[in-house]
């Protein structure tokens, strides 16, 4: 799998700077350039013949790969433009209280990091560098890997109606997005393996947009003896995780060097959206949202929000 993998999910923490940097990707699943794929990569990749109607995905292909039901990566998905205004909402509204992120707890709440760090305010722009995550509607406690009645701020629409398009197109229609994480990956902070499972709906797929640097993405199996496939997720790509795959360990291998995409880039951009490129050039950054629907219906949202956390039904 390469000297950037060591057992499952392990990340080689003492490699040479250009190992990190560039390293060796011959056996990573590439939907983008399927002539790059190894011929064993290629027996298992299958393009979708999921139909799309909307006007949005009409031209957009779809993949997948065997033994991984529910799991679909769609090419492209998000314009230059849409990528440009989540980069803007992720940046100056999504960590700003009452949205917890990973400053909040030692910290407490720290307002417009994004907009001070670029006015030179030095401890913001020390805030920006470590931003790592925050998260939106329903807030997520990390560490006892709950979601909390009393820390509810309203869903982004944006997000919500998009995602909602996207599940509807990939049969998992209705979906109520009610809580995202928005990821924050540097070249050197990285995910490691684990299962997405402290929503009660588990039947509807987390849906994860991928913007920036492109990255190394493993999708492993239900438990940890299984080793991970090595997937490219690109700048633009959408993410389903649905039906079994929801129940996979996956995680960040690397963020790769020299991906950001031209159009985010300082000297292709308008020059209104120059600090953000910035932004992203600086530690070749890739943002990363990932939506879920958490409740099974209406009823089960009521009792939460009256009774706290309830058993689920899966």
């Amino acid at each position: 799998m390469g000297k950037w993998l060591v057992g499952l999910f392990g990340i080689v923490s003492v490699v040479t700077q250009i190992e990190a940097d560039y390293p060796d990707t011959t056996n990573v699943i590439d939907f983008h350039n399927l002539e790059n794929n190894t011929p064993e990569n290629l027996q298992v990749l299958e393009q979708s013949t999921m139909s799309f109607t909307k006007e949005e995905l009409l031209s957009k292909k779809i993949y997948t790969f065997k033994g991984y039901p529910g799991f679909y990566v769609i090419k492209d998905l998000m314009t230059p433009e849409k990528q440009i205004y989540w980069i803007k909402q992720a940046l100056e509204t999504y960590p700003n209280p009452p949205n917890i992120t990973n400053h909040t707890m030692k910290n407490g709440e720290i307002l417009d990091i994004f907009k001070r760090s670029v006015e030179g305010d030095e401890s913001a722009k020390n805030y920006l560098k470590k931003l790592a995550w925050c998260t939106l509607g329903y807030q997520y406690e990390w560490t006892t890997r709950k979601y909390h009645k009393d820390k509810f701020v309203q869903f982004p629409h944006d997000i919500g109606n998009f995602c909602d398009l996207i599940a509807c197109q990939c049969n998992y229609g209705p979906y109520k997005p009610e809580a995202a994480i928005v990821n924050f990956y540097s070249k050197d902070r990285l995910m490691g393996g684990h299962v997405d499972d402290a929503e009660y709906e588990m039947t509807k797929p987390i849906i994860s947009l991928s913007i920036g640097s492109k990255s190394i993405f493993l999708l492993g199996g239900e438990t940890r003896d299984t080793e991970p496939k090595a997937i490219f997720l690109e700048s633009g790509d959408c993410m389903i995780m649905g039906g079994r795959a929801r129940y996979c360990f996956h995680g960040i291998a690397r963020i790769l060097k020299d991906t950001i995409p031209e159009y985010l880039q300082t000297k292709f951009v308008d020059p209104k959206y120059k600090i953000y490129a910035e932004y992203m050039e600086r530690d070749m950054m890739r943002i990363n949202i990932n939506a879920r629907q958490v409740f099974v219906d209406e009823e089960q949202k009521q009792d939460f929000d009256t009774n706290g956390p309830v058993t689920s039904s899966q």
